[in-house]
């Protein structure tokens, strides 16, 4: 009977040898270190001499729509990204600050809704060497961003930005 039970447990061992092991995955490609998280969205416009650029990304689940409806071009919000390891698409978006429970919260400025809720545009600042890597991008092309989890606010929203293809 001891027989028949050293295959099961090897496989549990290994199993549990796997959840305990720490999960490095996009440590080498994402740019980000563990205090931050990388998403992606469409670059609408550079506003270089505000420092902010302004872009587009989907919702995942059609996030607050009443709220998006009462929300005017230029109000602060803080969007809630999906996502294990990075920002995936956008969960919920909350006027005002939210709290610091959720690692992946970003503070941004709201500019619209299309789509019945399924795309938002929203500003962000982006420091001024980050803005230097994203400046040949077009309107329309794709960027990649990089935020702290839990930023302390607007002017720590992102750290950095590159091209959606560059992954040097």
């Amino acid at each position: 009977m001891l027989s028949n039970l050293k295959q099961p447990l090897s496989i549990v061992a290994a199993v549990l040898a796997l959840l305990t092991c720490p999960m490095t995955a996009n440590a080498d490609t994402s740019g980000a270190s563990s205090d931050s998280y990388t998403w992606s969205a469409e670059l609408v416009a550079l506003e270089e001499s505000a420092g902010t650029a302004v872009v587009r990304s989907r919702t995942v689940n059609h996030a607050n729509l009443e709220a998006l409806a009462e929300l005017p071009d230029g109000d602060r919000v803080t969007i809630t990204w999906s996502g294990l390891t990075w920002g995936s698409g956008i969960r919920s978006i909350t006027r005002g600050t939210a709290s610091e429970a959720d690692r992946f919260n970003l503070p941004a400025e709201f500019v619209s809704s299309e789509m019945d809720g399924q795309y938002v545009t929203f500003r962000v600042p982006v420091p001024e060497e980050a803005l230097a890597k994203i400046s040949s991008v077009e309107p329309g092309a794709w960027v990649t961003l990089t935020s702290p989890h839990r930023p302390a606010g607007w002017d720590e929203a992102v750290v950095d930005a590159r091209p959606y293809n560059d992954v040097s």
